[in-house]
């Protein structure tokens, strides 16, 4: 039988490749999204990033296991989600989340 959920939503861990020296540091931290009707994320050009930036903030339900330089836990706001979509690098990796959770790609499966 097929549950029909109003409002679903999931967590997934979100993998961050940031810029560090002549590379890359992967990091990580968990996000909650909504799903969303297909309108608010179809034909989102990732070069758009004002259109990214809406597209996620529909999207974008929570974020957690963050931490600023000292180690000190941030929690989720408003101010902190537009602070971490300023980051290309981050915007992308929510979307990668954000449809891999859609689909169920698990990697290493």
């Amino acid at each position: 039988m097929f549950k029909i959920d109003e409002t679903p939503s999931f967590t997934r861990t979100v993998k961050v490749n940031v810029p560090k020296g002549e590379g890359h540091e992967q990091q990580t931290f968990k996000a909650t999204f909504n799903v969303v009707d297909d309108e608010v994320v179809d034909g989102v050009a990732l070069n758009d990033s004002g259109k990214v930036k809406a597209a996620l903030r529909e999207v974008l339900a929570g974020m957690e296991d963050l931490v600023n330089t000292a180690g000190e836990v941030i929690p989720y706001s408003d101010e902190i989600r537009e602070h971490m979509l300023k980051r290309p690098y981050v915007r992308l990796a929510l979307i990668a989340a954000y449809y891999s959770g859609m689909t169920d790609n698990r990697s290493g499966n």
